[in-house]
């Protein structure tokens, strides 16, 4: 070996060194020492001086001045042994060392740019990691069946609430985090991954505060050891599994609430080249039309073709309609089912364009035969009371006719016969003894009766036919209610009743129909005395009252009309103020009367806008009582 090939050497040696005290100072004193053995080796004592030198400068640079000194002290000692040393000799190792001390310097800058480069890489890689939202992870299953987990991101913390070097000391507190239902999903997924490739596994852990879902994801890397490295990434997915399962459990409360509705839901969509589709039928259309959703879907002309020819013109009008002014699409029609039955149906849905021009109407299918039937039936209903009512009117118009003439016919006898009592009684045409005149008052009276029932019978048929028209004027209150006892006082002597009045002092002037309203009273009266038994008491009361009808306030005045006579039970009021019905209608009635005087009472009431009230007990009495609207006077 020549000298400049172990400077060469030497030089090597040197660089091999000190590139690896990044590793161990041991390693870098070893590549020493085999330079000193080689120069030792070949009697290059000189050479072995300037390697043992080298050597306790390198150590000197580290510190380790006991052991520079020991190689220091190995240099003199061959610097000794090798005698005088000549000028180029000495040139010749002043050249070596000083090119060794270029390297070494060389060396160490690049050593040093090296460590700042790592350093920074290190740097913005764990920047990396601790910016990433995830949890970064390597996990090794080891060719014995071990696992454990090499590295794991800071976010693991916050993620399963486990310190990452518990995690790293012992993995099996990993695994106890995971749901015992999903634990043996996840050790199949890992299984599964060995062989298939690309890892995913979804599913649930349990930490202190909560119950969370995680999803994992890597690729396994397969080491020539026999194990198998996993680095992948741990994301908290629980808010989209919450959305996910919000989200199916509104699609399934949707969903049956589209199968219990009524009828069917359904997306009807025309496209711009006039095809039809149904995308969305629900379930009920097969109870409508025998017709499964998805046959529906898959070809909507099934649907279509059961619409009845008749109807087909008036559904295409609709569609056309709707799609070109953008309203609500409403349309009723026939199906003709597959077992030739015919179902009424009604179809009500709303357009809305798509963006590639065609139209999709959101809309409700129902089955409306039942109501079409119950139309139909109240059309043919509807028909006959118009027949009927028709021939009421006629009915009606031949009674006012009848009436009319018969009127005429009745009262002109009925006056002859009257006047002729009248004469009799008065004896115009000669003395009458006492059982003539008895007679001839018989048949007055009942002319009087006669007349009177006449008279009722017009004026409920003129009310009825709406031809009595009222006189309605400022009358005088008291004269109104003495004029009308008059008539009834000398009944109620007669049957021992007495007759008591309450009439306002502050009230004279009323406003009525005068000859009406006595006619009312008289009628009340009358049948207060009439169904009051011998010894009773009648009683005529008059009040003026504030009330509030229809949202304003009035004055009303009050005709109450009591008695202690029989009452009325509660199951015969009903046949009140009905034409010719009378409460005792057996044979022979104890009670006469035509059983008008109660319908000409509740007609001239409501033709003066008033009302008729009664408040009765059976065996006590009864009290009837009308309201009539007033205006004010003083105004």
């Amino acid at each position: 070996m020549t000298i400049e090939s172990f400077i060469f050497y030497l030089c090597g040696y040197r660089v091999i060194a000190e590139l690896n005290l990044a590793i161990e100072f041991s390693q870098a004193i070893e590549w020493y020492d085999r330079a000193i053995a080689e120069a030792k080796t070949n009697q290059f004592l000189e050479q072995e001086a300037i390697a043992n030198e080298c050597a306790a400068k390198f150590c000197r640079e580290w510190s380790q001045e006991k052991i520079a000194d020991t190689y220091m002290q190995a240099a003199d000692d061959c610097y000794v042994q090798a005698g005088a040393i000549d000028r180029d000799r000495v040139a010749q190792t002043a050249a070596v060392n000083s090119q060794l001390k270029q390297s070494h310097l060389e060396i160490l800058l690049d050593r040093q740019a090296m460590e700042i480069a790592l350093r920074e890489s290190e740097e913005r890689y764990c920047q990396m990691v601790s910016n990433v939202p995830e949890t970064l992870y390597q996990f090794e299953l080891s060719a014995d069946g071990t696992y454990k987990l090499n590295y794991l991101s800071a976010r693991f913390a916050e993620l399963f609430e486990i310190s990452p070097a518990a995690a790293l000391a012992d993995v099996s507190i990993l695994f106890d985090r995971i749901l015992p239902e999903d634990r043996a999903g996840f050790e199949r997924s890992i299984q599964a991954t060995a062989e298939a490739g690309a890892w995913v596994w979804e599913g649930r852990i349990s930490t202190s505060s909560a119950i969370k879902w995680i999803r994992g994801e890597s690729r396994p890397i397969f080491a020539d050891n026999g194990a198998i490295v996993w680095n992948g990434i741990l994301m908290d997915i629980t808010k989209r599994k919450q959305t996910e399962i919000a989200l199916r459990q509104s699609e399934q409360r949707y969903q049956k609430l589209a199968d219990n509705i009524p009828g069917a839901i359904y997306q009807f969509r025309l496209a711009p080249d006039g095809s039809t589709a149904f995308p969305y039928m629900s379930s009920g259309c097969f109870e409508l039309f025998h017709l499964t959703c998805a046959a529906v879907m898959a070809d909507s002309n099934c649907l279509l073709d059961l619409i009845h020819p008749d109807d087909l013109p008036e559904f295409h009008r609709v569609i056309a309609e709707s799609a070109q002014n953008m309203t609500p699409k409403l349309w009723e029609g026939r199906a003709i089912l597959s077992s030739g039955e015919i179902e009424c149906v009604k179809s009500a849905s709303r357009p809305e364009l798509q963006p590639d021009g065609a139209i999709v109407w959101d809309g409700v299918l129902l089955d409306i035969t039942d109501r079409k039937q119950v139309e139909t039936e109240l059309y043919q209903a509807n028909h006959r009371l118009e027949l009927t009512n028709t021939e009421l009117q006629r009915a009606t118009r031949l009674k006012d006719e009848f009436l009319a003439n018969m009127s005429h016919e009745l009262r002109t006898p009925l006056n002859a016969i009257l006047g002729m009592s009248e004469a009799l009684q008065e004896e115009l045409f000669g003395a009458l003894n006492s059982r003539q005149l008895n007679a001839i008052a018989t048949i007055e009276q009942s002319g009087q009766h006669l007349l009177s029932l006449i008279n009722d019978i017009l004026d409920v048929s003129k009310i009825s036919a709406g031809k009595l028209e009222l006189n309605i004027a400022e009358v005088s209150l008291t004269e109104l209610c003495r004029s009308s006892l008059i008539l009834v006082k000398q009944q109620a002597i007669e049957r021992q009743i007495y007759i008591d009045t309450h009439l306002p002092y502050d009230l004279d002037r009323i406003v009525v129909d005068e000859r009406r309203m006595r006619q009312v009273l008289i009628n009340l009266l009358n049948n207060a005395v009439k169904f009051t038994a011998k010894g009773g008491l009648v009683t005529l009361s008059v009040r003026l009252k504030l009330l509030e009808v229809d949202g304003r306030q009035g004055n009303w005045l009050c005709f109450s009309v009591t008695d202690t006579g029989i009452g009325i039970d509660s199951a015969d009021r009903s046949k009140l103020f009905q034409p010719f019905i009378q409460l005792d209608s057996s044979l022979n009635r104890k009670y006469p009367g035509s059983g008008l005087g109660l319908v000409l009472v509740k007609q001239i009431v409501e033709l003066h806008g008033g009302d008729v009230t009664l408040d009765s007990e059976f065996g006590v009495g009864s009290c009837f009582t009308v309201t009539l609207p007033q205006p004010d006077l003083d105004s």
